[in-house]
């Protein structure tokens, strides 16, 4: 029960310590961080929300925070720390709190280059680069260049110390089959070349508007076979599957044979009942032949 007030005024102090920052944040950037300076008027700019979640990206998230301190002139270490500590939240409001309270009445970070290097090392997966580039390996052109390069741009600015030579080849390598050979006949040496190349090829020869689609996921439609109409007293076409069930109904609605099917029970010469065919002892009526 005694190591709770410890435990309570140790999180009082770190809290009053933090507002101390803010408030030391506050004059610094009516300075600009060093001294006063009203030729350039500041920007009022809120610091990017930061939560230390997976699907969230530090490396953008400082890039961000640098470009604020670039736009409001701040050069200043403990005021780039202070303000892009107020743009910090959950996960990583707690990871910063527990830093202010290890350091007590001492400074968290020395300068701004460790703050960033204890960040990344704390919210940034230690195979994050060998990540990156089994993404970029997987990555390939689904739509247009633009939406591909797009994406391939996205990975290669997280990725450290990656030469232009590589860049060239996995993008390549990511293309369509056509455009693919074309990037390659033409032997770019930067990114930037091979994207122009990409670009200028898919457009002529796909166009803007017209999207990319797999053949192998292109859906198989099924043969339409017209079946043949009965009874329309015309030549009908016959296809090779119906050729054994018509060629018993062919005999009656053919207009050349007969005019109508002989009813059940008569006689198949001569039409009527009481007899059979083969007892049959009148003469088959005779065709009226119009010449």
């Amino acid at each position: 029960m005694e190591d709770q007030p410890d435990q309570f005024t140790v999180l009082m102090t770190a809290i009053q310590q933090l507002a101390t920052s803010q408030q030391n944040l506050v004059n610094a950037l009516g300075t600009g961080g060093n001294t006063p300076n009203t030729n350039n008027p500041k920007i009022s700019v809120k610091i990017p929300s930061y939560k230390g979640e997976p699907k969230e990206n530090i490396v953008a998230w400082l890039l961000q925070v640098q470009t604020v301190f670039k736009a409001q002139g701040i050069t200043n270490d403990a005021a780039r720390i202070n303000y892009a500590a107020t743009g910090l939240e959950a996960a990583a409001l707690h990871w910063y709190l527990n830093k202010v309270v290890a350091a007590g009445n001492e400074a968290p970070f020395d300068d701004w280059d460790t703050f960033v290097n204890d960040i990344r090392q704390s919210f940034q997966p230690p195979n994050y680069q060998h990540h990156l580039r089994q993404q970029l390996k997987r990555l390939r052109q689904t739509g247009s260049v633009q939406e591909y390069g797009s994406q391939f741009r996205n990975i290669i600015g997280q990725i450290e110390n990656m030469n232009e030579i590589d860049k060239v080849t996995y993008f390549t390598e990511g293309l369509k089959p056509a455009t693919r050979m074309e990037v390659a006949y033409q032997s770019p040496n930067t990114f930037d070349e091979a994207w122009a190349l990409a670009i200028r090829y898919d457009t002529a020869m796909f166009g803007t508007n017209r999207p990319f689609v797999n053949k192998s996921q292109q859906p198989q439609h099924q043969r339409f076979t017209p079946r043949p109409q009965r009874g329309n007293g015309g030549p009908v076409p016959m296809e090779l599957d119906y050729a054994g069930t018509l060629s018993s109904t062919n005999n009656y609605n053919s207009s050349n044979n007969h005019t109508h099917k002989p009813l059940k029970g008569n006689c198949f010469k001569c039409g009527q009942t009481s007899h059979y065919a083969r007892t049959c002892r009148n003469k088959p009526k005779s065709k009226n032949l119009q010449t």
